[in-house]
């Protein structure tokens, strides 16, 4: 419901500008004149699909770093149908190394150790990946279905057993618990999932539709992390 309403500029440059569209914002400065209210921004290396989505919330550019907006609120909930082929795209690229990854350790695991699998694969895998191939998390329902998901995905099986203390392996499994499962008598577990929600995105409070989108793209992220410095890198000391 928040994202009806107009948004501060300075949370709409910090949490949407910053750490959604992970646009690289040296500063920026607002300014009243003659009544009237402005903001300047600085930003740096901008990619054309960037670029589009400034002008979409109505930026204007001044010089290839320097851009200037009208007012000191912007409205969000324009802005889903111009970013949507922007984060679908990104989601894309992500969710492919991630499913790259899983598959590719996997296969390593099951030719080392006796044709036992690292992760649990079952007839609900396949789909489970097609499912969330360039599907977005805009809102909360959508955004618990994919923890859920990603449990699945990368929380079962072996992998649980071996890297049971990882920070990400107990920040999607405590984040499925609160909030699928409502396991929420545990007060360590919705302390831990808070924390983890804080650590990826800034903040556990989520309102915004791009904040949900944020943390689905976040959990890839630390997914692939995980999968690349704790499970592959590490992998003759574990499996040895």
């Amino acid at each position: 419901m928040g994202d009806l309403i107009p948004t501060n500029i300075d949370d709409f440059i910090e949490d949407f500008l910053k750490n959604s569209l992970q646009i690289d914002v040296l500063d920026y400065q607002k300014l009243e004149s003659g009544g009237e209210g402005y903001t300047i921004l600085y930003v740096s290396n901008l990619e054309e699909a960037q670029i589009n989505v400034l002008k979409s919330a109505g930026f204007e550019q001044i010089k290839s770093d320097l851009w200037i907006y009208e007012g000191f609120e912007a409205n969000l909930e324009g802005l889903k149908d111009s970013t949507r082929g922007y984060f679908e795209n990104l989601q894309k690229e992500k969710w492919n190394e991630l499913i790259y990854l899983r598959q590719q350790i996997d296969n390593t695991f099951y030719t080392k150790h006796g044709k036992e699998a690292m992760f649990r694969t079952t007839h609900n895998t396949p789909r489970i990946v097609l499912k969330w191939h360039g599907r977005l998390a805009f809102d909360e329902s959508t955004l618990n279905d994919f923890i859920s998901d990603l449990n699945k995905l990368l929380g079962v099986g072996k992998v649980e057993e071996l890297f049971n203390s990882s920070r990400f392996i107990k920040g999607i499994r405590y984040l499925r618990n609160v909030t699928i499962a409502h396991d929420s008598s545990k007060i360590n577990q919705i302390e831990v999932a808070n924390k983890y929600l804080e650590d990826i995105i800034g903040t556990p409070y989520l309102k915004y539709w791009f904040q949900f989108i944020s943390v689905q793209l976040r959990l890839i992220e630390d997914g692939i992390e995980f999968l690349r410095e704790e499970v592959k890198e590490k992998e003759d000391e574990h499996f040895r």
